[in-house]
């Protein structure tokens, strides 16, 4: 996907710096609503999100999918307001293998694949372009979210290859056992039952479907601490925590990264064929 795409317009860059810092705008990182919530799921496309989502999709080398071909590291972008200092986000993060099996067992031509709280949906066009053969869909509790999904993956909908609707992660409108993968990039921490959420996940899933988990922070960071303070019903989870959740919900071959420099988390986790697997 070309990143230049994600980059904010001018008029909403001004927006996004003047509204920077104000609760009320801090709101619209758990649902975004009204022009103010465009605003910020379009700024969510890009910026530090995509650096975190170049880090997330390498992991998922050999387990689903591939790095697409002609596919480039995204350049630094530091959004107004963000804090984030560009000389850093440059440099490549690692990641660090906190526990777990020493491989996952995926799939490297899924058939189809689910992004639940897709946002502005560029997550959606990165999984496309690393699994062109796959039918992507995009699940989002705000119709904010959902249009602007829609709109930047336009030409891939017409195209059929992808589809973007609205729903709870809770109660989610797929059949069992309808993907290869469902991936959650900087969402789970609004969801409002994480069991019940994981348990819907499972259920969607194919017996050996994938299930990734994407964090901009570990629960580790003072920075992330105090601004999950800001956001109501916002909360911050650990990778242990993930980890123990994951398999009350009977996953299994769970693997937990974390980037101590900058409090990224990442887990992988497998939905059983049986219980022996």
């Amino acid at each position: 996907m070309d990143e230049s795409r994600t980059i904010l317009s001018e008029a909403d860059r001004l927006r996004h710096e003047e509204l920077w810092g104000s609760e009320g705008y801090f709101q619209n990182a758990r649902k975004p609503e009204g022009e103010d919530g465009r605003v910020m799921i379009r700024r969510m496309n890009g910026g530090a999100h995509a650096l975190l989502a170049a880090w997330g999709f390498k992991l998922l080398d050999g387990i689903v999918g591939g790095q697409a071909e002609g596919a480039t590291e995204p350049e630094a972008i530091m959004d107004a307001g963000c804090g984030n200092d560009p000389a850093e986000d440059a440099a490549e993060p690692e990641a660090t293998l906190d526990a777990g099996d020493s491989h996952v067992e995926g799939t490297t031509e899924p058939e189809a694949i689910l992004d639940a709280g897709c946002g502005g949906g560029a997550n959606l066009a990165r999984w496309m372009d690393r699994c062109p053969g796959a039918k992507l869909t995009g699940l989002d509790f705000s119709p904010i979210s959902v249009n602007e999904s829609r709109r930047f993956n336009a030409e891939e909908i017409s195209a059929g290859r992808c589809s973007v609707v609205q729903g709870d992660v809770m109660q989610m409108p797929f059949a069992e056992n309808s993907f290869d993968c469902v991936s959650a990039f900087e969402t789970v921490y609004f969801w409002p039952d994480i069991a019940r959420a994981f348990a819907e996940v499972k259920r969607v899933l194919k017996p050996g479907g994938i299930f990734f988990i994407c964090n901009e922070s570990d629960a580790l960071d003072q920075r992330a601490i105090d601004a999950c303070k800001l956001i109501r019903g916002m909360r911050l989870y650990k990778a242990e925590e993930l980890q123990v959740s994951l398999e009350q919900a009977g996953f299994g071959q769970i693997k937990l990264f974390r980037q101590p420099d900058t409090h990224y988390l990442a887990v992988i986790a497998k939905k059983l064929l049986s219980s022996k697997d």
